[in-house]
């Protein structure tokens, strides 16, 4: 079986431009474009975005890995909403598969993530501010997810971890869940660790960076997330 291999690709270029003016911080999610919304969801610091297999050396663009418009049907945020959009498929695409993985407990993702449903159905998004998450929960989504169909939850769960820089241990997840739709499809695989352990956080305050990782059988993903990124004006948000 072919052996699959993520590493963080972050499309840095592509990045660079979107995000050079920080818009979190800059404009109220409540009036972002819809392209705005979608480009926040496929990379920023809270979503990376990942290639399993391929090369960059194919025929494509690293522009092209990034064609999935916020994958259809993906789950974002720690109440696992569905978010429907399209899929654009370039003619010249690598053969690697791309993913999305979103740090969904953020507070900024469910406002975002709000905010697109709302564009998507053309109504007035509501008000209400999110609600604090209990766990740090991670999103694995994307367009072709049919690598997790033979992996369990539980294979997933053991599998799995996030680990802060400084810290001497991994932390395994306390549940993982696959999120499915009516017809058995995979929409998303949901990670939830702990904010904290034995009374302390899982991710103190001058922690600079967490890395996240699962290898199950032949899927292995990995990325690193930059803390000092992910803040808005309101402070860290994780």
């Amino acid at each position: 079986m072919r052996k699959f291999l993520v590493g963080a690709m972050g499309l840095m270029a592509f990045s660079i431009t979107v995000w050079s003016a920080e818009l979190w911080n800059t404009k109220p999610v409540r009036e972002w474009t819809r392209e705005e919304t979608q480009q926040f969801l496929r990379a920023s610091p809270w979503a990376h975005r990942v290639v399993v297999g391929g090369s960059l050396l194919d025929t494509g663009t690293v522009e092209d890995t990034a064609g999935e418009r916020a994958g259809q049907g993906e789950m974002s945020g720690a109440s696992g909403r569905e978010r429907p959009s399209t899929v654009d498929v370039p003619i010249n695409r690598p053969t690697g598969v791309p993913y999305v993985i979103e740090w969904s407990s953020a507070r900024i993702i469910q406002q975002v993530g709000a905010h697109f449903s709302a564009l998507q159905s053309q109504r007035k998004e509501e008000e209400t501010a999110p609600r604090p998450s209990p766990m740090h929960v991670l999103t694995v989504a994307g367009p072709d997810l049919k690598a997790f169909h033979t992996i369990s939850e539980d294979q997933l769960k053991a599998g799995s971890y996030l680990h802060p820089k400084h810290a001497k241990a991994k932390v395994e997840p306390v549940e993982v869940k696959v999120r499915k739709a009516a017809d058995g499809r995979i929409l998303a695989i949901q990670f939830a660790f702990p904010r904290q352990i034995a009374g302390q956080p899982l991710i103190s305050d001058q922690e600079k960076s967490v890395e996240f990782g699962c290898k199950v059988k032949d899927l292995s993903l990995k990325t690193t997330f930059n803390l000092a990124k992910m803040t808005t004006p309101q402070g860290r948000d994780l």
